[in-house]
């Protein structure tokens, strides 16, 4: 559970920076839970589909599909 986790590192101070994989504003009340205890929150994602809530809230970055393709396909 993503969520979960996310508030468990930031509470037991697991982690200093908290990176989110994910375009799914579901998370933003795990996060910003998570930003109460720890500073650093960040999220990123593909660009489609990639909440402009999360984006708004939090520092971000799109990772472009054609680089995970590349980077996944590889023999």
């Amino acid at each position: 559970m993503i969520a979960v986790d996310i508030v468990d590192f930031a509470i037991n101070k697991k982690a200093d920076v908290l990176i989110l994989v994910s375009g799914d504003a579901d998370f933003i009340p795990a996060l910003e839970l998570a930003k109460k205890n720890n500073g650093d929150i960040f999220s990123a994602s593909i660009a489609k589909g990639y909440s402009r809530e999360l984006r708004e809230k939090f520092p971000f970055f799109a990772i472009g599909k054609n680089k995970i393709m590349e980077e996944c396909m590889k023999e």
